[in-house]
Parts: structure tokens; sequence; C-alpha cells
């Protein structure tokens, strides 16, 4: 398979987000939180990681899932546990570009 340029690899990145979130490719930076930005939780997210992992052999098994993204919808138990609890601002953010670097280097951490 012949190497792909940064650019190339940005792009298809670009793509897929814009796949999966239906955000237009215009909108969307390096700097983008798919999560916080995007607003990608659950098995949209599920869909980025294993696209990742198909598209690009990104190794995600050591890649911590629940640190970066809630479940997918709205929960009303979980959301009176996080407020009492503080911790529904707490996920790390997942940016484009950590994606990118993803890809290049062949895991996701």
């Amino acid at each position: 398979m012949p190497s792909r340029s940064d650019q190339e690899i940005e792009a298809e990145v670009f793509r897929l987000i814009e796949e999966v979130t239906n955000v237009p490719v215009a909108k969307l930076t390096l700097e983008t939180r798919v999560g916080h930005d995007l607003g990608v939780d659950g098995d949209d997210a599920v869909e980025i990681l294993m696209a990742l992992k198909k598209r690009y052999s990104v190794d995600i098994s050591a890649f911590k899932f629940d640190e970066h993204f809630g479940t997918e919808g709205w929960d009303p138990f979980r959301a009176i546990y996080h407020l009492f609890r503080r911790t529904a601002n707490k996920l790390k953010p997942l940016r484009i570009r950590d994606i990118v670097e993803a890809v290049k280097r062949g895991y996701l951490r």
C-alpha cells in the first residue's frame, strides 16, 4: 500500500468525520473536539473507532472509550448521577488532530 501524505491522511479523516456526523468538512478543523463540539457519543463514536480500525488498521485496544465519550441519548438517571458527582464535563476531548495522529502512528490511546 503506497504511503499517504499528511494532507491526504487529514483529508480522509475529515471525510470520515463528515460521513458519521453529517457536519460538512468546511466546518471542521484539526482542533474540533469530536464529542464536545460535534456531540458524538455512543454508537456514532463506536462507528468512528471501528472505521479507524478497519480502514487504517489503527489499534484501538488501549483506547479508553468511557474517558472520552458518554452513552448515546439522554438518560435522566445518568444526568442526575453526573450532576451530583460533577463528572458530566470531565470527559477528555478527542480532537480530529488526535485521530489524524492515530492514523499516522497506527494506534489510538
